[in-house]
């Protein structure tokens, strides 16, 4: 069963999302999805589908469905070790947290949505966005200019390489109008 502080995250996140998809006009576009995913992963292990509940956000507004076709968004919140110290420090019998946190993401992914989002925050801390290069390449290939003024960390992981800031900062470099009209393009 999800933390209290882990649905508090997730409900935060979603309304944030949601203004931000919205110009600020909605802050209902984007909510948890059913168990944050957990729904569609015990109807996968039957082989049975489950439409817009893989990954922890799904689209509760037509509006959103365009992003929720792009992205899979995984939420993580209260992790102490989710560290550059705990990334690192790793015995050999556990994977370090950041690797299962990316296999998670990837999972979802292999459902049909090419591109995945992971936002990480810690206790008293401002959330982080990391992504994969498919969709960094997407952001450049698609000219969102901005971004590549923000990217404030690359980091390659094991057999990853991400691109990392703060979920701000990222939100207000990409022109929501801009976004929403490049997904429309591609449908």
């Amino acid at each position: 069963m999800k933390s209290s502080k882990g649905a508090e995250f997730e409900r935060k996140i979603s309304k944030q999302l949601s203004l931000w998809w919205s110009n600020g006009e909605r802050d209902d576009i984007f909510w948890r999805s059913q168990q944050s995913g957990g729904r569609a992963t015990i109807r996968r292990k039957k082989e049975l589908t489950t439409a817009n509940q893989e990954g922890d956000l799904t689209a509760m507004h037509p509006m959103g469905q365009p992003l929720i076709d792009l992205i899979s968004i995984e939420l993580k919140c209260g992790y102490p070790e989710f560290t550059i110290e705990g990334i690192l420090n790793r015995t050999r019998l556990t994977k370090p947290i950041l690797r299962l946190f990316i296999e998670q993401c990837e999972k979802e992914i292999s459902k049909g949505r090419p591109y995945w989002w992971l936002i990480v925050r810690q206790h008293l801390r401002a959330e982080i966005i990391l992504f994969d290069t498919p969709f960094r390449q997407w952001l450049r290939r698609e000219n969102f200019s901005s971004w590549t003024e923000l990217d404030r960390l690359s980091l390659k992981f094991e057999k990853w390489n991400l691109s990392c800031c703060r979920l701000e900062e990222f939100l207000n470099s990409l022109k929501t109008d801009r976004f929403r009209e490049k997904l429309e393009e591609e449908k």
